[in-house]
Formats: structure tokens, sequence, C-alpha cells
């Protein structure tokens, strides 16, 4: 008989990407008011230090000086024409459903793309802050100071709380709902400005930076490269900073604008009404006669912009230091940019939203452990050249449709300039002003119709020349005509070229009715097409105007909970209408009533004719509609409510609204048939063999790829790797959620260099494959697609250091595969009741997030107990000090209780505690409160519920060299805090939290079975410290009722004579001393590929550990649990642990525990290697 002995665990190693990381820092509304910009009033030593390690370009510009559109084109490569992101309302992916955006690119090239703080508009992209874009959900940030706690509205003062809080008081009596309040206060008091004293994190920007540090930290510690994105949210109003920020300038100092002048030869068109800035409540009474601010206030807001710049410049520092303690330097890209520039008083102006230098000019650095430091360059260069220039220093391959030009020919020094001009944009209702800025001069011309690209067309031209005039005091368009000919010439050369580009990008755009599309209402019957049309959420979707109040209320309203709510006159609202069919009729209905008889509109526009207004005075609620045919080229329309009535000061309510197609079919059933495609077990992939050369797959920029006519497995071509670095991949579209499907492919290589099959972008952990033969093997996986996920990315790789040999590949296949449920009769929960053994239970885990799924149905046919995953532990049930959340776990005991199934309570208190209870450096007496009141609570909660038989009181407490289980180093999440609370005085030092929480759970919880859980395999010195510690809990007069083993098991772990001897051992001292023996965790991962030996090895060690039980329950109670029912992806749960597979088909596993329980016989159990 041969002896099995244990072995390390060790992890199968993932090709590894030798690429650069990106820290990528967007800072909100930042000007080059920066030192290294030669603003010598500025105070930033650490982006100056950070721009001397590269490039500094000088004469950088934006595309639309106003946040949506500008940070669309930055991060899509995409001019706002392209993207038709034009404004602070319109959806980047309603009117793009497949652009790809930068980080979504990294993502989708291997890196770990994550992101926080103001990275898109908001308003721009879907509440997951444009989910695709990003590996994990976007990190939200809270401000929550130790002393002065969280913000409101952005505001940290007493005095500023104080009002805020009185007015919220009020508000709530007038029936505001919580989703309308941060609107509703700040139209009641928003200041320009707050200086006080508090630390930096007690302001969202200092708050995010250190979750901006902690995220270098952990991404230091992975493998793969990253994409960090960081947003601040200052310089934008209200100028908000801590006070040592401000007393960084004196104000006595402080310099106006020098022009606050219209330049001569100007019509008001080139101009914003300040109405960001008038929207401030301490603004507008600081304006003069003269229709400037107040030379005071004018200061007080340089003062605080500066501060804020200060401010930022402290936050910087501190992330390029966390770089810097972490390594990351020579490996790191670092770009920095502000989304626009800023009027600080110029002309008159402030704010954004214009085509003059103040507001489209805005900073941009870029360094890289590869190109030049102390770099300076003043050609013209645009925001939509970031996306290639970093694509490029990744070494990556650039996307198509991109209209930006990589600056490395800059950054290296080989070139001086990539273009001849930066073009900007600005809109002013139907107009459209384009600017041209190259090294000395400025050229904008405004056209009437933003659809309309001919110059006679052209209402204004303006020139300005920095060399002479850097304040731009006079439109030499009049003086320099030839000069201003030469830049329309160039400027009409501008839009063939982006005629040309917008053909191609809008033709490799999927539109919204395609099998990709989420959204049945756009290209529609008679469903109303407007977003949130009765206001039930607040504002949402509507864009309002900057005069009299605008609120959601939940009085007056005509149907459902609120109503919109005009106080007053001269107001306004209005919603865009997009994805409409051309030459289509469509009706409009809104109900109004209003006070007074006050007349309110409604108005159609911009739908390719002219405006549609209809009125109502009325002060019961009427219906006021209107009908309207869009034009032969328009596919939008905006709806506007309007009130404008000369002297008003009542109230006018809205709601109901709609807009519907007229006389259009029915179409829904058409779409959601294209929405979910009927998949058959057809191959998806396209040119699976290969004999159509390359075409449908994407290659790499490494090794030479090539479709060949020899060493085909099958057909005529396979595909050739020669050498090293080398990558194809395939993007299937149109998937099922939550389906399970199988790809196979087959692969041979000289040398035997290892060749990999990778499966991506599917909603769960990437899976791979490996194949290192020299004759053609069959290498296969399977992969599950998320709830929202319809599509996956399959790779081909090869990444073996110093490979020269050639790898083929050849008939690829994806298929889909059916569900495979073993049926109730020959379940083994048909066999447990049909034996009803004594001493005896069968379970399996299960997660909330199973319920109602195929899983429950398996545990419910297979098992006669469950485990809830992890969700009565701490960090799940009180995951902050004011929440209790019970509803998983209450909801996974319901379903037990429902159909009878008994429940074990896993590890309430286990390392795995929240944060709150573990970060906040606290004492013994606050961790020891805290593991009372929590554990008490479980205690009552659940003691004498009918179906709950045990609890694992506590959970990982030793480690296997029988020393106290402490933190798991590189584990944060895993922290023990309960260590702290300190130890006992017996020989063991034994930690108190233990036996505390013994002495809690046999308080109260009388009627429960408690479990001393332990993970590991059979470590002498660990169980025998367990076995100690059990008679110092019993002796202390605390219960003990059972003993739970974790067995996580795998193909590198041998279980032989030595482990079975000790397992039995360790059974039979449990029942000597009138203990349960739980086996509470068992899975057996698979590493490497999945043979049919490796899964027979599974399903003999999975048999021979339950063989062992089952001889020992005329002895005593014992339980199996196998820590899962399905296989899934993701750290816990991958390497097909469990004894069904992703479709739910029974696995070798499975067949053997049904027979070890089937003829309960265990006579057989040998000691053979496994």
């Amino acid at each position: 008989m041969r002896i099995l002995q244990f072995i390390l665990l060790f992890f199968l190693t993932l090709e590894t990407y030798p690429k650069k990381n990106i820290l990528f820092i967007a800072v909100d509304d930042l000007k080059p008011s920066i030192g290294i910009y030669g603003d010598s009033f500025a105070k930033t030593p650490n982006i100056d230090k950070l721009a001397a390690l590269g490039t500094t370009f000088t004469n950088a510009h934006v595309q639309q000086a106003i946040c949506a559109p500008s940070r669309v084109s930055l991060l899509t490569g995409l001019r706002p024409d392209l993207t038709e992101v034009w404004d602070l309302e319109t959806q980047m992916r309603d009117k793009n459903p497949s652009i790809i955006t930068l980080p979504q690119y990294y993502k989708e090239n291997g890196y770990k793309s994550v992101g926080m703080g103001k990275i898109f508009d908001n308003r721009s992209v879907d509440k997951g802050l444009d989910k695709p874009s990003w590996s994990s959900p976007f990190i939200r940030v809270n401000v929550d100071h130790p002393i002065h706690g969280n913000t409101i509205t952005g505001f940290q003062s007493p005095e500023n709380k104080k009002v805020l809080s009185e007015i919220r008081e009020k508000a709530i009596a007038d029936g505001i709902p919580n989703r309308g309040m941060w609107e509703y206060l700040r139209s009641k008091h928003k200041p320009s400005t707050e200086s006080f004293d508090i630390s930096d994190e007690g302001y969202f920007d200092g708050a995010m930076t250190l979750k901006a540090v902690n995220q270098i930290n952990k991404l230091a510690e992975g493998d793969d490269p990253f994409f960090l994105a960081v947003g601040f949210q200052k310089p934008h109003l209200p100028f908000v900073a801590p006070k040592r920020y401000w007393d960084m300038y004196e104000r006595e100092n402080i310099e106006l604008a020098k022009y606050q002048k219209w330049a001569r030869g100007t019509v008001k068109l080139s101009y914003n009404n300040n109405g960001e800035m008038r929207s401030y409540t301490d603004i507008p009474d600081s304006f003069e006669d003269n229709g400037l601010i107040n030379p005071e206030k004018q200061k007080e807001l340089i003062h605080g912009y500066y501060a804020c710049v200060s401010y930022i410049d402290a936050q910087v520092g501190k992330i390029i230091e966390a770089v810097k303690e972490n390594g990351l330097l020579e490996n790191t890209t670092i770009i920095l940019w502000g989304d626009h520039g800023w009027h600080l008083g110029d002309h008159g102006q402030w704010a954004k939203h214009s085509n003059f230098e103040q507001a489209t000019r805005s900073p941009l650095i870029i360094v890289d452990p590869k190109t030049k430091k102390n770099n300076f360059n003043s050609s013209p260069t645009e925001f939509i050249d970031v996306f290639p220039t970093l694509v490029e220093l990744s070494e990556l391959k650039n996307p198509d449709n991109l209209q930006g030009k990589s600056l490395v020919p800059i950054l290296t020094g080989k070139s001086k300039k990539v273009k001849d001009y930066a073009v900007s944009q600005y809109p002013r209702g139907k107009a459209m002003g384009y600017a041209l800025r190259n090294e000395r001069y400025r050229y904008v011309a405004w056209y009437k119709n933003r659809n309309s690209i001919k110059e006679q067309d052209i209402i204004i031209k303006e020139l300005y020349d920095y060399k002479n005039d850097p304040e731009e005091t006079v439109n030499m368009v009049g003086i320099e005509r030839e000069l201003a000919e030469e830049f329309q010439l160039s400027l009409n050369k501008f839009f063939d070229q982006q005629s040309l580009e917008k053909k191609i990008f809008k033709a490799s755009q999927i539109t919204q009715n395609s099998s990709i599309g989420n959204n049945l209402n756009t290209f529609s019957n008679s469903v109303n097409l407007l977003k949130n049309p009765g206001f039930e959420d607040g504002t949402k979707g509507w864009n309002k105007g900057k005069e009299c109040p605008i609120y959601s209320v939940n009085n007056n309203a005509r149907s459902g909970d609120s109503a919109l709510m005009f106080e007053g006159t001269r107001c306004g609202i209005f919603q865009n209408v997009n994805g409409l069919k051309p030459n289509t009729t469509y009706k409009v209905s809104v109900f109004i009533k209003s006070e007074n008889n006050e007349a309110a509109l409604l108005k159609v526009r911009f739908y390719g004719d002219k405006d549609i207004t209809r009125r109502y005075s009325k002060s019961q609620y009427g219906e006021l509609t209107a009908t309207f045919k869009t034009g032969p080229d328009n596919t939008s329309a905006r709806i506007a409510l309007l009130k404008y009535a000369e002297g008003a000061k009542g109230r006018t309510w809205f709601d109901d609204l709609s807009v519907t197609e007229v006389g259009a079919k029915s179409e829904i059933s058409n779409n959601r048939e294209r929405i979910n495609p009927k998949l058959s077990s057809k191959n998806l992939l396209s040119n699976s063999g290969f004999e159509n050369g390359t075409k449908g797959w994407n290659k790499g920029k490494g090794c030479p790829i090539y479709s060949v006519n020899n060493n085909a497995r099958s057909g005529e071509s396979a595909l050739m790797f020669e050498g090293t670095r080398c990558g194809v991949f395939q993007n299937l579209n149109g998937l099922k959620p939550n389906t399970t499907y199988k790809v196979t492919a087959y692969i041979k290589s000289e040398n035997n260099e290892a060749a990999s099959l990778k499966i991506r972008f599917y909603g769960d952990k990437d899976i791979t494959r490996r194949y290192s033969k020299s004759q053609y093997g069959e290498v296969t996986a399977t992969f599950k697609t998320g709830p929202d996920n319809t599509s996956a990315r399959i790779a081909l790789l090869k990444y073996a250091d110093g490979a020269i040999g050639r790898t083929w590949f050849d008939d690829i296949s994806v298929i889909e595969i059916g569900k495979q449920l073993v049926s109730e009769d020959k379940s083994i929960g048909n066999i447990l009741s049909e034996k009803n053994y004594n001493n005896f239970y069968f379970g399996a885990t299960i997660s909330a997030s199973q319920l109602g799924t195929d899983t429950e149905k398996i545990l419910i046919n297979n098992f006669n107990m469950t485990v809830p995953e992890n969700a009565a532990k701490q960090a799940r049930i009180r995951p902050d000090p004011n929440t209790w959340n019970w509803r998983q776990i209450d909801a996974i005991i319901d379903m037990a209780k429902k159909n009878n199934l008994l429940v074990r309570l896993h590890g309430p208190i286990s390392p795995q505690a929240s944060h709150w209870a573990k970060n906040d450096k606290r004492k013994p007496e606050e961790l020891d409160k805290i593991m009372t009141e929590f554990l008490t609570a479980q205690c009552k909660r659940f003691n004498g519920h009918p179906n709950i038989q045990w609890m694992d009181v506590v959970n990982e407490t030793v480690t296997r060299s029988g020393d106290w289980f402490g933190p798991k180093i590189g584990v944060s999440e895993w922290e023990n805090p309960w260590t702290i609370i300190g130890s006992d005085v017996d020989m063991n030092r034994t930690p108190l939290y233990i036996s505390k929480s013994f002495e809690i759970a046999s308080k109260h919880a009388p009627d429960i079975s408690l479990v001393y859980n332990q993970h590991g395999g059979m470590e002498e010195l660990m169980w025998e410290k367990v076995k100690e510690t059990i008679i110092y809990l019993r002796d202390k007069g605390h219960r003990v009722d059972g003993i739970g083993w974790q067995a996580h098991l795998s193909n590198n772990t041998k279980y032989g004579e030595r482990e079975i001897r000790y397992l039995s051992d360790l059974i039979d001292w449990s029942h000597q001393n009138n203990l349960d023996f739980h086996v509470t965790e068992i899975d057996y991962k698979i590493y490497g590929q999945i043979t049919d030996r490796k899964q027979d090895l599974q399903a003999k060690t999975y048999s021979d550990i339950l063989k062992v039980l089952m001889s020992k329950r005329d002895n005593g109670l014992v339980t199996f649990n196998t820590w899962g029912v399905v296989d899934r992806v993701g750290p816990h749960t991958d390497k097909s642990r469990f004894i069904f597979d992703l479709a739910g088909n029974p696995k070798p596993a499975y067949f053997a525990l049904k027979k070890v329980l089937n003829d309960n016989n265990t006579s057989d159990l040998n000691f053979t290697e496994l």
C-alpha cells in the first residue's frame, strides 16, 4: 500500500504581461494656473515636480469647453460631432452603443481598469459611471470626517451647515422628497466659496485621495497591469477648500483680469451669460450696473480658485508619492489633464462655455519612463490625441476610427509637432462655433445651424493674434482678411475629412434596435419616449434653466406620487428625445395647472421645422397636446415646459408628460426576439478554422501570425504563431445572459512551448487553459455569461518566455450547452429520503444570489441541509455601524424552511469582519462591545427556529502550525480584529474573543448546536491546539457541541493513509468527547486542464472522505457539506471544485457520492494513492 503525503498547494501561473501601468489624473475646471505653465502666483509644487519628469503641452485644447462633451471626446478619441454629445444631457452610449472608451480598451487588453471621482460627467453615462469601462464597480467616495462628519451639498463650515439644515427641515415639511432634496437645498443656499479650518479629507477630493492611495497599494500587489483613473472635483465651483490653502495667498496681491470687455468687432453670440456663476446664491447681488462682478467679489473668487488649485496639487503629491513608495514610477505612464479652461473675469466672463483661449486651453502633462524629461511643447495639440498617445506608449494596437494623433513623436523628441492646428467647438442655441488654434492665431467661425457647414451659413468670424494681443481685445478678421480666408479653407478641409470619418464611424455603431440594444422604447410604438415623464424620479433626465425655483414635489400630483412645480416666473425645463424616425409624426401630451391663472407653455423644438407652442393657464389640471413631424434628416426633438408670464408669482404644476409615435405598429415582440436570440448547437465563431485567413479575428502586435495551408487539423488551413508574445481574439456578441457555453480549440506546439486559450469579458473572472504538446490536442473550457452579459471574448495566446518555435491552432468552436438537471427520482435527495440515515446529513452551501435559479433546484433535489454562503458573517449583516442587513440570510433560511432543509449558520465570529469594526484602530473595549452586540443579536434572532440546527460560532482560529490565527498577509479584507480584545492567562494564552463568543452563544442560543470550526488539512499541531481549546472552553462552563473541518483540497494535494487515519481518529476523539463531527466545507480544485483522470481523482477523494464519515455515524452525528452546489468562476468557486458543472450537469464526483450513499458500503475504503 503506497502512503499518500501532503504537498504544498500552488497556484497555476498565468501568463504575464510586461506592460506599463497607466495613472490617469483628471482635474475638473483646471486651467493652466500652474507654476510650470508660467503662473508665478500659483503654488503648485507637486504638479510642477511631476511635469519635470515628462512633457508639458502648453498649447493643448479641449474639443468643447464644457464637462461632458470634453470628457467624452478625450475618453473616446472622437470629436463631439461624431459622438453627438454636445450638452450635459445626452447619454454617450444612447447615441453610440458600440463606442470604445479609453479605460474600456485597456480593460479589454488585459489591464485592471479602476475608476474613482469625476472621470466621465455622470450626466453622459449610466449609473455605473459607464460600467463597460471598468473591471470592477466604479469606486464611490463618501466624506466622513472624524470630527465634522459628512458635507451638506459639499459644505463643511458650521455656518453653512446650520443654514442648510434649517432649509432641509422646512423642505421636509413642504413635501420635498429625499431624491430632490439636494437640488432643493442648492437652489436656496449655494455660496460660491467656503474657507474652513479642516483636514484635507474633510472635503471630497481629500477623501478620494485616501481611496486612491489605498487602491495604488492594492494594485501594486497584483500581477496585472492597471489603468487607474482618479478624477478630482476641484477647482470646480463652489470654491471650497481647507483654510490652509486659502492662507497660501494674500488677497490684496491678487490681480484682476486686465481686459473685462467684449473684444472689438464681436457680437453676443461669442459670449456666455455667466449662467453657471449666477446660479450661486451670493453672486447675483455682486453684479454692478456695468454688468461686471464687483472687484472685491472678483478677488474672493480668484482667491478661491487658486486655493482649490493648491488643494488639488497637494492631493496629486500624495498620489505620486504612493506610486513612488510602491516602486511603480519606472513602470507607469502618468497623465494629468484638466477638462477645459476657466474664465476668471476676462471679457467679463466666468466659468467656461466659450471658444476663447481661457475656456479651450487646458493643462496636459504626460510622464512616461521612456520619454524625455523637462520637455515643453508649444505646438497645437488636442485632447482627442490622448487616446492614441497612451495606446502607443503601452505598445497596443490603436482601435479603429480614432480622430486624434499620437503625441509620442513629441514625447520622444523625434518631432516638434504632429498637426497644424487644434479644433474646438461650442454650441449656442441652434448655432455652432468652430475654432482653429495654431501656434499664434485663433480663428472662429459661427454657423447659424449646427447641422450646416456651408460658408454662406456663417454668422460671424473671429481672428485673434496672441503674439500681439494675448487678451483678445480686437477681432482682426476684417484687418487680416487673407489670413482669415486661409483659416477658412483649412476649416473647410477639416469638415470634408470629418464628414468622411463620421460616415465610417456611424457605420461601425450598432443601432439601438439591434440585438445589443436594451431600450425597447427608442424605436417605438405607443410607448412613451420620455424619461421620467411623471417626475417620480425627481428631475432626473430633464435639464433645468437658471431662473425661478423648480422642484419635484409630493403634493399636487395628477397621478403617482410626484409632480413638477415652478415657483414664480422665468422658469424652464426640457428633455431631448433621441432615436426618433425621420418623416414621422409624434404626439406630445402634458397635464398642467397654475395658480392665479398664470400661463404656462409646452414647446416643441429642433425637430426639423418651426417651433410649436401651446399655452395653458387654468387652476385645475387640463391636458395640453401638440403633434409634430420630424424632418427628413431629423431623429430628435426637444420637449420644453416654460413659464414666462410677466410679474407671475404663483406656482404651476406639470405631470404625466408623454411623447408617442402616431399610428405605428408594435415592434416590441420583434425586438425581444432580437435581444434574446435562439442559439443552437452550431459554432458561434466566424472563420473558426481559419479557412478565410484571419478574417474575423483581431491580431496583437507581437510575433508573426499567419493562416497557413500546412499542419491543418482539418480542412486546408490552420493559424500559426511563430515565436512568442502572440495573440488573436474574436468578440462574440448576441449571447444569452445566464447561459453556459463550451469553448473548444485544437492546439499543437513545437518544443513543447505552452499556448493558451483564454475567455474574457463574459461577466466573471478570466478563464485560461494551456496546452504544450507537439501533437494536436483538444483544449476545452466552459463559461457562463453574467445576468447582464451578452458577449464574450475568445483569445488564443502564446507568451512563453524565450519561445522560438511554431504553434498551430485549428477548429475553434463556441457552442451553447443546455441544462441537464438530475431528475428528482435519480437524485441523491431521493436516496437520502429512502435510506433515512440516522446521525447523518448531506448538505451544500448556497448564496443569496443563487436563490430562484437552477442552483436552488439542484440543492433542493439532492441535499437535506444547507449553509448560507458567508451570509451569517459580521461583514455581511452589519456592514456599517448604523446598518443591520439580514435580508440575505433571511432569504436563504426562508427557502430552507419552505423545502424542509436543515441549516447550519457559518462563521458569525470570523476574520471576515466589517471594515468599520477593524480599520479605526479601535480599543479592546470597543471591539468587545461590537462583537457582543453582533453575536447576541444573531443568536436571539435565530434561536428556536425549527430549521436552524447548528452554528459555527468561531471560524479559522488556529494556523496549520498551531499558532493563533491573525491577519492574513496581503488580504486586508480578511484581517482578524478580534484578537485585539486580548488573551486569557491560560497555558495557551487563548484569545478572549473565542471564550466570549461561546459564552454569548451558550446563553442566547440554547436550542442551537454550537460548533468550533477549523480550516486546513490534517495537521496534527493545529488539531491538538483545537482539542485543547475545546477542553479549555468546557472547563470555563461554556457549551461546545461539535467540531467542524473546512476541507479545501486539490489535485495538487495528495490525500493518503496518514491523513485518512488521522481524520478517522479525529472523528473518534470527537464522539468520545460527546462532540458531533462536521465536514463544514469541502471542495476539490482541479488545477490545469480538466481531464477525465483529474475528475476521477476528484470523485475518489470526495467519496473516500464520505466513506470515513459514514463508517462513524453509529458512534455520533456526522455531516458532509460541499462549499457550493455548481461550479462557478471567481477566487472562491473556480477550478471545477464542486460536484455539478457550470451548466448544472452532474460530474463524476456526484455519481461517486451517490454510489456511497446508495450502497452504504464502506468496506472498500482503502488508502491507495489518489
